[in-house]
């Protein structure tokens, strides 16, 4: 069934649907491209010659009023739609008059049509077509008698229009005075007068005090009905049969607006005096007037009436003799029996509700890109055979029983396998690294005593190519997130294998490196591959930024804790937070039956529906700035390094400068995992690694890797994978629209 079309979509997009097609049916005439345009042209060209651009551009501004507007133009009078019409014509005129007698007949005229073709360029219409018949058949009908005539109807034509068109202004100009006349303005009704009759009663205020004169404004604007003053009568009460004190003046019952005098009695001084009759409204205004009174104002009024009440009072407290209440002294005191005192209760908590879980869907590796890896397999096979010899050679020339048997290229680094005789130690071919690294050119090597899984030892020599490891490759190589929820990729080694690890394995890591090392991408991958692999609810992210800019893309993405920490004496406050943090988690694991990590705890409240606790993650770029400019971040730091692993809170320090009185024994020894990047010198490569190394890495993501979960021999060289901020930034678009930031 169709859907029914309302009176609003009608009115909202049919016009900007009309505005549409009048801009591609006019845009179409123009161009004039392609046998279905020339159709739809040769009508127009006949007819009106160039003049028809004209009607192609009133269409294209029509159109395009309904697009912007949805209405098209707004013509005031009808006249201006006539003087369009009549200056068109004139042009018309015009444009063939300029080109009469250069051709035989219309038929000879209009055979340039042919002419109007578009050959990489837009040909607009030839000039000679003038106005078309139009044009052509007003112009034949004036040339008879002279083609000047031509000429002067097309121009009086023009005026003419342009006149029409402008019809107001000009009748202004043409006014006596120069000016148009003003517009007349609008009868003004005029207001019945009010008669007598018309003055109503308003509804009387009662038992109210006057206290200003605005009460007895108030009381004769309550129904918006004009109220003529009204002067007071005196009136004669009946005299009561006990002496009655001094009236005092309020409003009456009755006359509104009317000031008249009114009996209070106080309690216990005599009986109270029946009401006098009041007036009419017709007697109040036909009685004589007192002239005393009729001279003073109302506020006069009010003013003497008030002084005297004061008056009276005062003289009543001067003179009389206190009188005392015998009910009151007669009265006896009465106690109160104190109430019990009431114990609070001790509020009883109520059980949490257990949080909704998010729905989580993973960003897809659709977001990242792959890199094009260049073809340079080939040229480093080749140079690695030179080289295999070159070696050789050099074991020759020292009487060294090695040769190198074989060779594996890596992404940047290509190991040749060294076989030694039974007689030579590792030591003599160490001695030669440097003489090989000599006879190779200058290249810098690096020597691996101890090759896990072989016999022989490594010698590293750099490719004569560098392949760049792309981040989704290394992405869709990691392991089962169910398994390993929080397993990140290194990179790959020389064998071209993806090395990985799992955070709730090898729990806190040192990442250290020069300036231009890759060591901030290094920590990207990380980040990215993390926040593609969990939820929110899983994992939490503590992202501490002293440089400011490095971490902003991270911004407000639900996986954040708290808000990007950049300044030294907020991080040092986050830490003691999280320390605190980790103190409350132990005890709830001791609540829950004596769980010791967090991955028992998360099973005993899936058990007994309870929230899971999600790990946290604190990474910290540029530790070494942190610790210069406040060294008291370093004791929650070592607490957390120490304590923290097994309630879910891991650790990734970072700095460019790894020198002692920064990476601490302590620090160093309770973050089991460290990576050095290219450093600046060996004593920076010890600082981090214990060992030389470091310093002869070639940059760009090339890193040595130290843990016991990568290898158990020693060092591991990997080169690191490589991700753009723009795969970084869809995934962190994905993850902002899709799911709410809640600190």
């Amino acid at each position: 069934m169709a859907k029914k079309v309302t009176p609003e979509f009608a009115k909202k997009y049919i016009p900007f649907l009309g505005g549409v097609v009048l801009c591609l049916f006019s845009v179409i005439l123009v161009f004039n491209i392609g046998a279905p345009a020339r159709v739809l042209t040769y009508p127009f060209a006949y007819l009106f010659g160039v003049g028809s651009y004209g009607i192609y551009g009133i269409a294209y501004a029509i159109g395009f009023s309904f697009l912007i507007r949805n209405k098209g133009f707004k013509v005031k009078r009808f006249s201006q739609i006539v003087a369009i019409v009549i200056a068109f014509f004139g042009v018309c005129i015009f444009l063939s008059a300029t080109v009469h007698g250069k051709v035989a007949d219309y038929k000879a005229q209009f055979d340039t049509l042919k002419y109007i073709e578009y050959k990489g360029y837009i040909n607009f219409i030839e000039s000679n077509l003038g106005g078309g018949f139009v044009g052509f058949g007003f112009v034949n009908l004036f040339a008879k008698a002279h083609i000047a005539l031509a000429y002067f109807v097309a121009i009086v034509l023009i005026l003419f229009a342009v006149a029409l068109f402008f019809i107001d202004k000009v009748k202004a100009f043409f006014k006596k005075d120069g000016k148009a006349k003003p517009k007349k303005s609008k009868p003004v009704k005029k207001v019945k007068e009010l008669e007598e009759n018309d003055y109503r009663e308003i509804q009387p205020i009662n038992n109210r005090r006057i206290e200003n004169y605005d009460v007895i404004n108030e009381a004769s604007q309550l129904d918006n009905t004009p109220v003529r003053p009204v002067p007071t009568a005196s009136f004669n009460p009946q005299p009561a049969a006990a002496p009655l004190p001094k009236p005092n003046n309020y409003f009456s019952n009755t006359a509104p607006g009317v000031l008249t005098r009114a009996f209070y009695v106080r309690p216990g001084m005599g009986p109270v005096a029946p009401a006098p009759q009041q007036p009419t409204f017709q007697q109040a205004m036909a009685a004589p007037v007192n002239k005393v009174e009729e001279e003073l104002s109302p506020e006069e009024m009010l003013l003497k009436s008030n002084q005297e009440q004061t008056k009276a009072e005062q003289l009543e407290l001067d003179f009389s003799e206190p009188k005392l209440d015998e009910q009151l002294v007669a009265a006896q005191p009465v106690f109160l029996e104190p109430e019990p005192a009431v114990v609070p209760q001790p509020i009883q908590e109520q059980p949490k509700e257990k949080r909704k879980p998010i729905k989580w869907i993973a960003p897809s590796s659709e977001l990242l890109e792959e890199l094009e890896v260049s073809k340079s397999l080939e040229k480093n096979m080749q140079v690695a055979e030179q080289r295999m010899e070159a070696i050789n050679e050099v074991f020759n020339n020292f009487n060294v029983g090695a040769k190198v048997v074989s060779y594996v290229i890596g992404p940047s680094v290509t190991r040749y396998n060294i076989q030694y005789d039974p007689h030579v130690s590792a030591r003599s071919v160490s001695n030669l690294v440097e003489d090989i690294s000599i006879r190779l050119g200058g290249v810098l090597g690096r020597f691996e005593a101890i090759v896990e899984g072989l016999t022989y030892s490594g010698l590293e020599i750099p490719n004569a190519e560098i392949t760049p490891v792309s981040f989704k490759e290394v992405y869709e190589a990691l392991p089962d997130v169910k398994k390993h929820p929080t397993a990140v990729a290194f990179g790959k080694n020389i064998q071209g294998d993806v090395v990985y690890a799992d955070f709730n394995e090898f729990p806190h890591c040192l990442v250290a490196g020069t300036t231009g090392s890759g060591k901030s991408i290094f920590i990207h991958s990380l980040i990215t591959t993390l926040i593609m692999r969990n939820s929110p609810d899983n994992l939490r992210l503590v992202i501490v930024d002293p440089k400011r800019v490095e971490m902003t893309r991270y911004r407000d993405i639900p996986h954040l804790l708290c808000p990007i920490v950049t300044e030294p004496k907020e991080a040092s406050l986050i830490m003691s937070k999280l320390v605190e943090e980790m103190n409350e988690r132990y005890d709830r694991f001791a609540d829950a039956d004596g769980s010791t990590n967090l991955k028992e705890y998360n099973e005993w409240a899936e058990e007994h529906q309870q929230d899971k606790i999600p790990t946290i993650i604190v990474i910290v770029d540029e530790f070494g700035d942190l610790v210069k400019t406040n060294k008291e971040i370093s004791n929650p730091i070592l607490l957390l390094s120490q304590k923290a692993r097994a309630c879910g809170i891991h650790m990734l320090l970072s700095t460019q400068s790894p020198t002692t009185d920064i990476i601490t024994g302590p620090i160093k020894s309770n973050l089991p995992t460290h990576i050095a990047l290219c450093t600046a010198n060996s004593t920076q490569s010890v600082t981090v690694l214990g060992e030389g190394g470091a310093e002869t890495l070639l940059g760009k993501g090339d890193m040595l890797v130290q843990s016991p979960i990568v290898s158990r021999t020693g060092l591991k060289r990997v080169q690191g994978c490589y991700i753009q901020k723009k795969e970084t930034s869809r995934v962190t678009g994905y993850l902002k629209e899709h799911y709410e930031c809640i600190y």
